[in-house]
């Protein structure tokens, strides 16, 4: 692989997390390029691929007296996902949790938080 091809998925890679950082809200096309220091036709371009790869969703708004578009992050079903932010895993109760006892993941707060947050 070039360095061109290892320095476009760099930047592929930095896109795709702020857009994921940016949760329901999304972030703006033009800030995101700005945030990751491309021109505006750069930044077209690595949000066209990320859609083309279903990473992300384009949603064309008007905004500043310009059309442009919010990138909305894709949530994907990964096999590690449902554990890896899990509170059990950190939980001191764990060892004691179970349905049948006191301590049950059907009434851990934490739990349900998690669950509704990663929904």
């Amino acid at each position: 692989m070039t360095s061109g091809g290892r320095k476009r998925r760099n930047i592929e890679k930095v896109a795709l997390q702020i857009v994921n950082e940016s949760g329901d809200e999304g972030i703006l096309q033009s800030d995101l390029w700005k945030l990751i220091g491309v021109t505006s036709r750069e930044g077209s371009r690595i949000a066209i691929r990320l859609e083309k790869k279903k990473l992300i969703r384009r949603e064309r708004e008007y905004h500043s007296k310009r059309w442009t578009y919010r990138l909305h992050p894709i949530k994907k079903n990964h096999p590690l996902l449902p554990v890896i932010d899990s509170p059990c895993i950190i939980c001191a109760n764990n060892s004691k949790c179970s349905v049948e006892d006191v301590v049950s993941p059907l009434n851990c707060r934490k739990l349900i938080e998690w669950v509704l947050k990663t929904g």
